[in-house]
């Protein structure tokens, strides 16, 4: 595998990286905030369930909305 060169890459990929980052600090948050006794290790597993429950959608397509998926 090339090292990547382009500076405009790097920069996109660290763009994605740091929102995923975000992402899931935000998930974080909202699993202490609706159980605020569980133990940092507790959300962190509730964290590694909730990301492999997520549906794989396929590329150019966009995942059902929680309100979407309310309805079936």
């Amino acid at each position: 595998m090339q090292p990547i060169r382009d500076p405009q890459i790097k920069e996109r990929l660290q763009a994605v990286l740091d929102l995923y980052e975000t992402a899931e600090e935000m998930m974080r948050m909202k699993i202490r905030r609706r159980n605020p006794s569980l133990s940092d290790e507790e959300v962190e597993q509730q964290l590694i369930r909730w990301l492999e429950k997520r549906p794989d959608f396929a590329v150019g397509s966009e995942p059902e909305s929680d309100s979407q998926q309310l309805w079936r």
